[in-house]
């Protein structure tokens, strides 16, 4: 790929989702991958929290990737825990791209980004299973 189609990327991501989730937009788990690999965005690995300061362990995490926990109960809720640990792991001019299985959980944490002042705050509509990390 060329900075012509990785510039792309991001213009489809904003295609793609822009406005109807609430966050910046959403790509493909190839498209994370090479965001990431070309230091054009961070990964956020988002874990279902299963009760107080327990994050469900259904995965492991990410090589390279922060993981935060989403509180499970208040789905829509603020999430202010989560917030907070986000401002500490990413600054809010960044592209974030939040994965998570289910990817629901990953549109959750982008819309909940988003709304405290991400604007580059996407979600990765695939699983886990589909990124790659960067060597």
């Amino acid at each position: 790929m060329d900075a012509g189609e990785d510039l792309m990327i991001l213009y489809r991501a904003v295609r793609r989702g822009a406005g109807r989730d609430g966050c910046a937009g959403s790509v493909t788990a190839p498209e994370a991958w090479r965001l990431v690999e070309l230091g054009l965005a961070r990964l956020i690995d988002v874990r279902i929290e299963t009760g107080p300061g327990h994050a469900a362990p259904e995965a492991a995490a990410i090589a390279g990737a922060a993981s935060l926990a989403l509180p499970a109960d208040r789905p829509g809720a603020p999430g202010d825990e989560f917030v907070r640990a986000l401002r500490e792991a990413a600054g809010p001019g960044e592209i974030l791209l939040f994965m998570s299985d289910p990817p629901v959980a990953a549109r959750q944490a982008a819309r909940l980004a988003a709304l405290a002042g991400f604007r580059g705050a996407l979600h990765v509509i695939d699983s886990r299973e589909r990124y790659r990390a960067p060597s």
